[in-house]
């Protein structure tokens, strides 16, 4: 979400965040068009052109505040979004200096009255558009009921217009995020199965890719990929059980401070071959129910106490009885 939230209220959609793709992440096998394609790139557009309006606008509000001379020199400086944020920091530390918090309407206004030419107008549109659309801000504006000035003092209400804007943006990301991380684990699932049946195969190149649907100038690329992903895989198991080893906690615990859930950590240290015991509720008994089981099973019973004198045999039926 970019500075729409602070200069036009009637914005429909803030900028998304973009999808950035982890480092050294490999072309994937080849799969069918994402649905919903053409909404989103129509979305994105939309969504650009809204921004575009919205820089104009914030510059239009700098340069109403700065004179000619400070817009000048503030061309001249070629300060960057990175450094204009810690200089930020710097001199506003009650707004800037923690967590993102509910900017004030045309905030940029009154930075460039406060430090004259010492913000770049294009620097601070750079940096405010950012920090507009990081997560933790419409967090902030979702959960906050005033917007801040540059002393971090209350400065007006947060819309519930602008309110709603900031929970729709959180909520399409979180939908985009979840798409493309399943989107991403069937692709490695494809490839690692794809790698298995390749290993135990007994047939062609050419009949095996038919058979997978894949490409045969394909076939090695993908391979080659899931063999860098099963490596690091078990290098990645391999950590967690010597982290685990090494930590001397008991599952729940270890579980809790790698933010993991007690099953989810169980069955990745035994995909490891670890061994982490019975799973959970297995083989538990209430105290009685055990007792009463080892009962049944010994002559004695509890504490070692002779139990209940076997019954005398019964003469077999039509055996007479000695004098």
């Amino acid at each position: 979400m970019n500075q729409p939230l602070e200069d036009a209220p009637r914005a429909q959609s803030p900028a998304p965040a973009s999808d950035v793709p982890h480092a050294g992440e490999p072309a994937v096998a080849p799969a069918a068009d994402e649905p919903g394609k053409e909404e989103t790139a129509k979305e994105e557009t939309a969504t650009q052109e809204t921004a575009t309006q919205e820089t104009a606008t914030q510059e239009t509000a700098t340069q109403e505040a700065a004179s000619p001379a400070q817009g000048a020199g503030a061309r001249d400086a070629g300060m960057s979004a990175a450094e204009c944020a810690t200089l930020l920091r710097q001199r506003f530390p009650d707004l800037f200096g923690g967590k993102p918090r509910p900017l004030k309407l045309r905030i940029q206004a009154d930075i460039q009255q406060r430090a004259p030419g010492l913000f770049p107008k294009q620097a601070l549109g750079a940096f405010l558009r950012r920090y507009t659309s990081s997560d933790a801000y419409l967090r902030a504006m979702t959960q906050e009921t005033h917007r801040y000035d540059l002393d971090g003092q209350p400065a007006g209400e947060i819309s519930a217009e602008h309110k709603e804007v900031a929970r729709q943006a959180l909520a399409q990301r979180r939908s985009r995020e979840d798409a493309r991380r399943a989107q991403e684990r069937a692709e490695r699932q494809f490839r690692a199965g794809l790698l298995r049946d390749f290993e135990t195969t007994t047939l062609t190149r050419e009949n095996f890719c038919a058979l997978k649907g894949l490409a045969v100038d394909q076939l090695d690329a993908q391979l080659e990929i899931a063999r860098r992903e099963r490596e690091e895989r078990r290098q990645f198991l391999d950590r967690l059980v010597q982290d685990f080893r090494a930590s001397g906690k008991r599952l729940p615990e270890f579980a809790a401070e790698r933010g993991l859930h007690p099953a989810q950590l169980d069955r990745l240290l035994r995909e490891a071959g670890w061994r982490t015991g019975p799973r959970p509720g297995a083989g538990r008994e209430a105290p009685a129910e055990r007792v009463r089981a080892s009962e049944k099973r010994s002559p004695h019973g509890r504490d070692g106490a002779q139990g209940p004198a076997p019954r005398e045999a019964r003469p077999s039926p039509g055996r007479p009885k000695r004098p």
